[in-house]
């Protein structure tokens, strides 16, 4: 049985098909972020002792800590379960919205790393998720699991 078929098999089946558990990973990046600038900020002090360099160094860094946490909500956790696209950012606010409400879907692939971009209209409002899914040999991309599921569901 080859991967679309066991696709639309779980798709017939209605069967929830998990996307991505994106949140998770992109908080451990912000983890992994912090304690690298931790360490970067204390040896760039340690080692010009407290001058302008080290504050340049502080500023910047809290900067860009402050846009990761800001774009977190953007990647989310997804999953489609029968003709519904189920998402969860990183705060764990849940979104539900029917296949048929998405846009737009772009998809980028680095190093078996699978980025998804997917937009979608909920409640009025035009809304942008990221997802992330590490990509094996016999799995398919997000995109073509979507495209996939708003086949049938039309």
């Amino acid at each position: 049985m080859t991967k679309y078929e066991r696709l639309n098999l779980k798709i017939a089946n209605q069967e929830k098909i998990i996307l991505s558990r994106g949140h998770e990973i992109f908080r451990s990046m912000i983890s992994i972020f912090t304690i690298l600038s931790l360490l970067l900020f204390a040896l760039v002090f340690l080692y010009f002792n407290i001058s302008i360099i080290s504050i340049v160094t502080f500023i910047m860094l809290s900067s860009f800590y402050l846009l990761l946490v800001k774009k977190q909500k953007k990647y989310v956790s997804a999953s489609i379960k029968g003709e519904m696209l189920l998402v969860q950012d990183g705060s764990n606010k849940n979104k539900a919205t029917s296949l048929q409400s998405i846009k737009s879907i772009s998809t980028h692939t680095f190093f078996k790393m699978n980025f998804t971009r997917i937009t979608f209209k909920l409640d009025g409002r035009k809304h942008q998720i990221c997802l992330v899914k590490k990509i094996e040999s016999d799995q398919l991309e997000n995109a073509e699991i979507i495209k996939a599921a708003m086949k049938v569901a039309s």
